[in-house]
């Protein structure tokens, strides 16, 4: 499998079984050269298109990295 370019993408698809890998990776890859856009734009859509496909899919893993908290200053 190709590790996706975010690391929390990465952290996603890594909850995920070996045909949804597969699966993601085919979306991505795909989104990616049909809408010309770039790899990590075309990952984040793949993913989201894979949940609605698997809507029973709970990521539950601690290993995904943490994503820091909104403080609200700037």
């Amino acid at each position: 499998m190709i590790t996706p370019i975010h690391p929390v993408i990465s952290g996603l698809v890594a909850q995920l079984d070996a045909g949804q890998q597969e699966e993601f990776e085919e979306r991505a890859g795909i989104i990616e050269a049909s809408m010309k856009i770039d790899r990590g734009h075309a990952e984040c859509l793949a993913l989201l298109d894979l949940f609605t496909s698997y809507p029973v899919v709970v990521i539950t893993n601690k290993s995904a990295p943490d994503i820091p908290a909104k403080t609200g200053k700037k």
